[in-house]
Order: C-alpha cells, then structure tokens, then sequence
C-alpha cells in the first residue's frame, strides 16, 4: 500500500514537472497584413506582402513599414497603433499588426471617349513635383506628362500643365490632335492622398476646312491620297488633319493664265505658289486667273530669263503680236532663240524628223549615202550601213533632188522605200518609223583600233548625242578599253549635235582626270549669276589618259563642244575635221497654250572661263567621207590621228 502511495506521487510530481516544461516552450504567432502600396521589414527581413511568423515568447520583434514609390507611410493599426514607422512589438501572445500606406499622388481615374465610342481607359496623376498621364501604368513624367492615344484618324495628345505647390496640385487638363486643340477642362484642384474617379473625358474630332476661292475662268485640281476633286467655282471641303494635298491650276483649254494665287490659315498668307500642302488647320485657298496675254507672257518672260536681255523703250499692247515683240527683243547676235506656235515646228527643230526612221541620209559629192545608222533601229535591222548608197527614195532618182526635197519627204510620209546599192548590187528597202526612237542607242561604233605598232592601242568611240541611253552603254565600253590598256583615245563627235552638258560629265570622268573630285568641269553663266558644275566622283573604269583626239565637223554642237572645251583645262586636247558650230548657248522652253518661246538662259564656259561662241578651231584639217566606216584607217580623220601619233604633226597635202 505504501509502495502505490510512493507511486501515485512520483507520477504527479511528474506530470506537474511536463505541464511546466511545456509552458515554457509556448510559441506566439504575429500577423502583418499590408494595405496599400508598400513593404514591412522584420528584424531587418522585408516583407512584400501579407505573413504569418512564430516567435518565442516574450521576443521583442522591430517592425519597419517602407512606403513604395509615390506612396506615404500612415499608421500602425492592430495590436499597435502608431504613426511611427519604426517601432517594437513584445510577443507575450498571438498579435496581429497592419501597417497603412496611402498614395501620396493625387489621382484621377476616369476615361477618355470619343463621340461616345471608349477609347482608353486613363490613370492621371499629380505629385508636388511632377504631373503625368498613363494609359496603363503609373509612371513619372515631366513637368508637362503626354500621352499619345491612336486613333483611326490619327493620334491625341493629352497633356497635364500644373501649377504646383505644398498642399494642393492646381491642373487644367488639355488635348490636342495634329496640334489643334480639342479638349479643356476647369481647373482642378487635388489634395494629397486625393482620388476622383470616373473622370470622364469626351474628345471631340477636329477636321479642317479648306475654303477654296475661285476668280476667273480657271480651275483647280486637289487631289488627295484617296481622290482628286476638280474645283470650278467657290466651295469648301473638310479633311482629317495631316491630310497631304496636291494643287494642280489648270490654264486649259481656253489659254488662260494664273495671275494670283494665296493661302491663309489663322491669319498667315502666302502668296508663293507651292503645289504641295499638308492641311492641319482650316485654311482659306485663293485663285485669280486672267485671260492670256501672248505679249506680256513674252517680255515678261524674256525680261526675267533671256540671256541677252537689254532694256529697251519697246511699247506694246494686248493686241501687240507676241512674234513681232520677241524680234524686238531678241539679240542681232543670237542665232538659237525662237518662237512658234507650231508643236511640229518645235518638234524638228529639236529633234529632226530623220531619227524617226533609225537612220539619217547625206550628198556626198553629189550621190547621196547612208550617214549612220541608229544600232538598235528598224534600219540597223535589215542591214543599211554607213556608206549604202541610195539610188531612189519612193521610186524617185535621188540624183533629181536635193536636202530641201530629202527633208520634205522624211517629213511628210509614214513609211520610206529606198533602193539601195551595196557592193555593185542593189536592194529595194521598206523602213518603217519607230515609236521609240528616242530611246535609240546613240553610241554609233566603238572599238579598239590596230595599227603596225604593237604597243600602240587607240580606243575608238562615235557618238551621236549625250543623253541618259548614251551612260548607260558607257561602262562596258570604258571597262573594255581598261582591259586592253588602250593608251589614245579618240571620240568621234562630228554628228554629235544634240543632247544634255550635263550628261557630258560621266564621259568625262570615265576618261579621267587625276584629283578631280569637286573640280569645276563647266561653268553656266546666267545673265546675273554663273552656276559651276563640278566632276563629283572618280571611276572604276577610269582610263586616266592624258591625250584625247576629237574627230569634229560642223555639225559638231552644243553638248559635245562643250565637253572638247571642258577637258581642255585638265588633259591635251587635239581635235582632228573641221571647225565646230559655236554653240554654248543653254536654251530653255517656255510655253503659253499654242506658243512655244525658246529663249538662251546661259552660256557654257570652262573653269578658265573660256568658252566656244565662234565655235573650236581644228588641229588638223580632214573632210568627212560617208563611204568609209566608223573607226576604218582609211578614214581621213583616223589617218590624220595616227599620223599625228606618230609624227607630233598633221598630214599636209
């Protein structure tokens, strides 16, 4: 009995020694929740979110609740309350803390909509520094925060000017499309930690006008990405702003003229004409037209632009004849400005009727030959070559006619029969026009001549005219010669009488000239200003000789003069035929309904200043003889350039 009494009181004493043991190891649960934008750090661990964490009892814990970005710190709330930051908490039990933060921006939330159609849903903000605008996200802006929000028309830029200050934010929220404005709010006023919400903002779309007025018997085209519109009288249409538009006046059918011509938008005229416009306000567009005055288009014209112009007493009147008025004030010693009112007229004389047909015709001792011939003409095509001779055009004995009656018939029929003689025998020809004939290769021979000296190799190249088709063959000809290390060149000019001085510079480069780039190769000398013209690169292909022979003749003008006169500054120029024409006039085309006024603009020179007006004299004498080929030895020309190679001198007779 007394040994169960022992028991009994040793297993109490035990129980008692557990429970107290146990006490002591209790553990107390703290609770940290999070409201709003911010972080809480417990004994220097940060917490983003909300969490439970054990402690022993009795554990003094440090709380430290950090504010995020645009966002302040307010108050302890739960088993604190303070307004601290900082502060401790003794785990005695289970406690739960809430650590406040509140935005430190004042915010407005809303939408932006037009003509009730949702747009975007908008975030606006205001701190003591800064104001912005988001779509999405906050973000900090600059002192003026934007927002471009697309569109099918274009894009709105919303905008926040602010006045800002300790305890309040005062905004005035604009916005603006392609610069005009089309919203504006009152002014707000925001106080810290403020929210307004559904703050709605109803855009409205601005479209531009375009008053359009119209003076006389003229029209207007505009045409726009999407249409053209044919103004005939005083209306006003609407675009989306940033619409490009093109002006066209139309001066047809009845010869009319534009006299005036204005555009007004808020306030601001311009009375230059500019074809081209991008409308983004409502603008006002004014047109005078007048009935042509032949006359005055004439002495107005040739006052401003005619090389030669002088001051004269000449009187004239609307009933003044336009021809009668530019013979009075064309210069005696111009001999390449003219008027007419014929399109064919105008035609021949730039261009010839003889090239329609892919190949031009001369007398030669009375007989009349085949002169050239265009490569890629219908002519080239059946077989006519330099030197063919002709016995009858459409049925007629050549021998019976002259160049007036050559000329007249190449004018004035559409299809040729020609019977031609070649080596004794002879062919009836039919050569029909060609539609493209200004596209035909002007390059008429090229080749690498051979003489009795093997260390003597003279590239040849006989061109017609100086045009975009004449480059574009230039290369290959060029890489051919600086494979073959010709070291003379001829360029055989003596038809050459049309074409571009400014096409004349590749050729010019492709011969080469050393240290060229930027060097002036031809001076235009307007009446009050000169224009140079400079080499501008130096090609692969460059030969970079320091000789060429022109072959040249009477007929050699213009565009090949001027390249001879160009290269004499630069290289040893020795120009083999007869003397050339004299032409470095520019010329240029004006035109009055049915009137045609080609006046010189300006005179080519060299970078010495020199120029051709009695036309370049010839090194040495050589006639043309049409029955010997391009690039032949026995031609005179050729037989005066190998002579003078090999002589220093020419052939005397």
């Amino acid at each position: 009995m007394i040994h169960l009494k022992k028991l009994i009181k040793i297993n109490a004493i035990l129980i008692i020694l557990l429970y107290l043991t146990s006490c002591g190891d209790r553990d107390y649960e703290l609770t940290i929740s999070i409201q709003g934008n911010g972080s809480v750090e417990v004994d220097d661990v940060k917490y983003t979110h909300d969490t439970v964490i054990t402690y022993e009892i009795d554990k003094l814990v440090s709380l430290e609740a950090i504010a995020d970005n645009g966002w302040d710190f307010s108050q302890w709330q739960g088993s604190i309350t303070s307004e601290s930051n900082s502060t401790t908490i003794s785990m005695t039990e289970d406690k739960e803390v809430t650590a406040i933060f509140l935005e430190n921006n004042a915010v407005i939330k809303g939408t932006i909509k037009y003509e009730d159609e949702l747009i975007s849903n908008i975030t606006m903000y205001a701190t003591n520094q800064l104001a912005s605008i988001s779509t999405g996200a906050p973000y900090t802006g600059s002192v003026i925060g934007t927002s471009y929000i697309t569109d099918s028309n274009g894009y709105y830029e919303l905008k926040i000017p602010f006045d800002t200050s300790v305890t309040s934010r005062n905004i005035y929220i604009f916005a603006l499309r392609n610069g005009h404005l089309i919203y504006n709010s009152e002014q707000l006023t925001l106080e810290k930690h403020q929210v307004l919400s559904e703050k709605n903002i109803i855009l409205t779309n601005y479209l531009p006008k375009l008053k359009i007025e119209i003076n006389g018997p003229g029209y207007l085209y505009v045409n726009s990405p999407d249409k053209t519109t044919i103004i005939f009288s005083n209306t006003t249409l609407v675009y989306n702003t940033g619409t490009k538009l093109l002006f066209i006046a139309s001066e047809e059918p009845n010869c009319i003229t534009l006299s005036k011509w204005s555009i007004e938008t808020e306030g601001t005229v311009i009375e230059s004409f500019d074809q081209n416009f991008e409308i983004n306000r409502d603008t006002t567009l004014k047109l005078t037209f007048i009935e042509a005055d032949e006359s005055e288009f004439v002495f107005n014209t040739m006052k401003k632009n005619y090389f030669f112009y002088e001051d004269k007493d000449v009187q004239y009147t609307n009933t003044t004849s336009a021809s009668f008025l530019f013979s009075e004030l064309k210069s005696s010693s111009d001999n390449t400005s003219y008027i007419t009112y014929d399109e064919s007229e105008n035609y021949t004389i730039n261009y010839e009727k003889y090239p329609v047909y892919g190949f031009i015709p001369k007398f030669y001792n009375n007989i009349l030959y085949v002169k050239f011939v265009f490569p890629n003409s219908y002519a080239a095509q059946i077989g006519l070559n330099r030197g063919d001779k002709i016995n009858k055009i459409n049925k007629t004995i050549t021998s019976n006619l002259d160049e007036n009656d050559i000329y007249s018939i190449f004018s004035n029929t559409n299809n040729i029969e020609l019977a031609v003689e070649k080596n004794g025998l002879t062919n009836t020809y039919q050569i029909l026009p060609n539609d493209d004939w200004i596209n035909f290769n002007p390059i008429l021979k090229h080749s690498i001549i051979e003489t009795n000296n093997p260390d003597l190799k003279i590239g040849y190249l006989a061109i017609e005219s100086f045009n975009e088709v004449t480059n574009s063959n230039l290369d290959s000809i060029f890489k051919n010669f600086k494979d073959n290390s010709i070291n003379e060149l001829i360029l055989d000019l003596r038809y050459n009488k049309r074409g571009s001085v400014f096409e004349t510079k590749y050729i010019a480069e492709l011969i080469g000239i050393p240290d060229s780039y930027s060097k002036t190769y031809v001076n235009m000398n307007y009446r009050e200003k000169d224009e140079p013209l400079s080499f501008e690169s130096e090609q692969s292909n460059a030969l970079n000789i320091t000789r060429v022979f022109f072959i040249t003749s009477e007929s050699t003008s213009y565009a090949s003069e001027a390249l001879i006169n160009a290269l004499k500054p630069y290289l040893e120029i020795i120009v083999i035929g007869s003397k050339t024409k004299g032409n470095p006039w520019g010329i240029q085309e004006y035109g009055l309904c049915d009137l045609h006024l080609n006046i010189v603009e300006y005179m080519i020179s060299n970078s010495e200043g020199n120029s051709y007006t009695i036309g370049i004299e010839v090194d040495c004498n050589a006639v043309d003889d049409v029955t010997i080929p391009f690039g032949d030895n026995l031609d005179p020309a050729i037989e005066n350039i190998l002579y003078f190679i090999e002589n220093e001198a020419c052939i005397t007779n």
